[in-house]
């Protein structure tokens, strides 16, 4: 009986009887221990140490996968220029990420550099899996292919470690615990986007060529205002595709919502991963 985490996901064992979440541990269990997982990660040695050493063998983490697996396997020389930009795309977590808007940015702080150069870095940070894109859904391939990508980073431990502020930015570190989920759930033949017209729906999910699923990330729907946004985009995204299969992934909320034609589960997250 034991729960577990480890790198890039939060799981449990398979030993369960029907009804039960890990032959009948308590979901209280399962909240404490998906919670510890979203701000510190699931590296196996963040998940068997002390607090008080977490940032710090998070950050010795960073500075191996940068300098060994980055700087010095591609010989790169410009590391102020890698050093932004990662923090950066970290900054720009699960939001649309303009490479022209970086580049202008650069350059107006009086670095020469190129725009393919910085193309480059951001596939060298793919490379070495420390950031994971999510293209734009479109039915037309070269739309797909230069529309802007959102970025999530392989752990939310990184985010935690090196940008911190947990309580202003929690609704990122749900976001990009669910795209890693979802990540390991679609496998060869399935597909994994973003859907963006009027509004916009977190995650699209196809399986050969259908979309099997459309999914909405909030840390709270108390605010109505919220709920509405997050429903108008599920809305939007359905009826363009065609898929009924509507989630929003919160923290704690557990309902369905009825919106005409349409039905709506809202799922707390630690359930929806080990679902």
């Amino acid at each position: 009986m034991y729960i577990y985490i480890y790198e890039g996901g939060f799981k449990r064992n398979h030993c369960r009887k029907p009804g039960q979440f890990a032959c009948g541990i308590k979901s209280s269990f399962l909240v404490n221990a998906f919670n510890e997982y979203l701000f510190k990660g699931g590296f196996p040695e963040i998940a068997l140490s002390k607090d008080v050493f977490c940032e710090q063998i998070l950050q010795e983490y960073y500075h191996v996968m940068i300098f060994k697996d980055l700087v010095e396997r591609y010989g790169i020389k410009n590391t102020k220029v890698l050093r932004y930009l990662i923090k950066r795309l970290l900054a720009n977590l699960t939001k649309p990420t303009s490479v022209n808007k970086i580049f202008n940015e650069i350059k107006s702080a009086g670095i020469a550099i190129s725009k393919n150069t910085i193309y480059e870095l951001i596939d060298r940070l793919e490379s070495i899996y420390m950031f994971l894109p999510l293209p734009k859904f479109s039915v037309s391939w070269v739309k797909e292919f230069s529309g802007m990508s959102k970025y999530y980073c392989i752990d939310n431990g990184f985010n935690y470690a090196l940008q911190g502020a947990v309580s202003e930015n929690k609704g990122v570190f749900l976001e990009n615990a669910v795209y890693l989920h979802l990540r390991r759930k679609h496998s060869f033949g399935k597909g994994l986007f973003y859907f963006r017209e009027k509004y916009e729906c977190d995650f699209l999910c196809l399986e050969k060529q259908s979309v099997s699923e459309l999914i909405q990330v909030c840390w709270s729907l108390e605010n109505p205002e919220t709920e509405k946004r997050e429903i108008n985009g599920l809305i939007e995204a359905a009826k363009a595709t065609g898929c009924r299969n509507l989630k929003i992934i919160t923290t704690d909320a557990e309902k369905h919502i009825k919106i005409g034609e349409f039905e709506i589960l809202v799922q707390p997250a630690w359930k929806f991963m080990v679902g």
